[in-house]
């Protein structure tokens, strides 16, 4: 566990396959003791973001019903109604055919799976 890492991250975690939610959660939490909340769909993750303190997103691209493109999209525009800070969005999602789409809708990076552990933290702390 890195010790810097001790200060109550708070990452949401929008995904509906649970073995990557859970790949997730105990990497985040075992390597650096982050508190980690997550939800199966986009529709659930504009909620959560919009009830909770979240430091960063990790949005899939291909949720069930609402996918992470319109999600990203809904937080954005709640967070300028409300002049809310920008929460960094981060893309996990197979199809790296839309990087253009998932930027252009206001997500700050984009990762492909499969990703690297080392690469995810990196790319996390990079907006802490």
């Amino acid at each position: 566990m890195n010790p810097e890492s001790q200060n109550n991250t708070h990452i949401l975690v929008v995904e509906d396959d649970p073995s990557i939610v859970q790949l997730l959660t105990m990497t985040l939490t075992n390597l650096e003791n982050w508190i980690i909340s997550s939800v199966d769909c986009g529709a659930k993750g504009v909620f959560a973001w919009s009830n909770g303190d979240f430091d960063v997103i990790i949005m899939d691209i291909g949720l069930p019903g609402m996918d992470g493109i319109t999600a990203t999209k809904k937080i954005r525009t709640m967070e300028a109604a409300g002049n809310r800070k920008k929460t960094p969005i981060i893309a996990l999602t197979a199809q790296s055919d839309s990087i253009h789409e998932c930027l252009e809708a206001g997500m700050d990076e984009f990762l492909s799976k499969p990703f690297s552990t080392r690469t995810l933290i990196e790319t996390i702390k990079r907006y802490l």
